[in-house]
């Protein structure tokens, strides 16, 4: 009878001691949920100073909890503080290596601070778990423009767009990647995929310079110069203290012809920025088209003076040359003509 009692004893004893267990774990639990649901709150209301502080005191109390340093995270991200961000998304990782949206955050981040390199294995490790997830591509292309691989780049935003062709953002970088592949790889036929997603993209926004900036690019490089000044006109209409809009303007006036038009636009691209070289070199021939060779050769000077280190310093330099030796070849057929002249006499 003792040994079942003490038995009994034993079971009643080890029963009360699950329930406290139990009792005591489901309270750790809900002041857990009490403080987290408290920071998501303030989270959803953009309150996230103040939602951070909230996650922080969970943390405190509750360190196993991978959600409070997750959402601590977003918060730190909200409020533009990247490196503390990653602590915490690291953090999160360490808890609970398995969360993807953990990974994902924590490669994003790395991305932002510009640690290509470990971005990229990061993204590549999730893109072989979900290979559809759009966003995923996305960074994995923009890592990729950054680390100057275009064609890669292209491959992965055109495979992002093709699973969510909602998405616009996807489709402005878009625009800028085929940009750069036409002038990386002379390829004519990404200019028509531009024009096309260009056009798509002006329906929607139909106030948007950078789109139709990008039309009048691209219509200029198909040598439609009709077709790229009326969007230049349009651009121009829009905004007419924008450098982009009168040294595009100005361009296709002057493959147009329109010397006097271009000549205006481009010194009103000048005045509006001074520091942009682009135009300073288009505007010499402009001059030099119409003769005024005192201005043409006066802004070349004024050009090598003010980018001795510009690219197209050596244009100027041998525009120069080249007047100096067509003046010097016009003196000498002067005094030729002039001595011929004395000669009959």
């Amino acid at each position: 009878m003792i040994i079942i009692f003490k038995c009994s004893f034993i079971a009643v004893s080890i029963t009360i001691i699950s329930a406290l267990v139990m009792w005591y774990l489901s309270r750790f639990d809900y002041d857990f949920q009490e403080v987290y649901n408290d920071g998501l709150e303030l989270f959803k209301k953009d309150n996230y100073k103040i939602a951070l502080n909230k996650f922080q005191l969970a943390i405190k109390k509750f360190p196993n909890k991978y959600q409070a340093f997750y959402n601590a995270g977003l918060c730190e991200l909200k409020l533009n503080n990247i490196k503390k961000a990653k602590e915490y998304f690291e953090s999160s990782v360490k808890i609970k290596p398995d969360d993807y949206d953990s990974q994902y955050n924590l490669a994003y981040i790395k991305m932002l601070l510009s640690e290509f390199e470990d971005a990229n294995v990061d993204f590549q490790k999730l893109n072989e778990i979900n290979p559809n997830d759009s966003d995923i591509l996305f960074n994995l292309g923009y890592i990729a423009n950054e680390e100057k691989q275009i064609k890669d780049a292209k491959r992965y935003i055109a495979k992002a767009i093709e699973i969510s062709p909602e998405k616009k953002n996807y489709k402005k970088f878009y625009i800028s990647i085929l940009q750069k592949y036409f002038e990386e790889f002379s390829d004519i036929t990404v200019l028509n995929e531009i024009l096309d997603l260009c056009l798509e993209l002006l329906v929607v926004y139909p106030d948007d310079e950078d789109v139709m900036y990008r039309i009048a690019v691209a219509y200029a490089q198909l040598g439609d110069w009709e077709n790229s000044v009326n969007y230049c006109e349009r651009l121009y209409a829009k905004n007419q203290n924008s450098y982009l809009a009168c040294n595009q303007y100005a361009l296709a006036l002057f493959c147009k012809g329109e010397m006097n038009d271009a000549i205006k636009m481009y010194e009103k691209a000048i005045d509006i920025n001074p520091d942009k070289s682009d135009s300073y070199i288009n505007l010499v021939f402009a001059y030099d088209k119409i003769n005024d060779i005192v201005s043409a050769t006066s802004l070349a000077n004024r050009f090598i003076k003010k980018f001795p280190n510009d690219p197209a310093i050596e244009i100027a330099k041998d525009f120069l040359n080249r007047k100096a030796q067509e003046q010097s070849e016009e003196k000498s057929k002067a005094v030729d003509v002039e001595n011929q002249s004395e000669n009959n006499e």
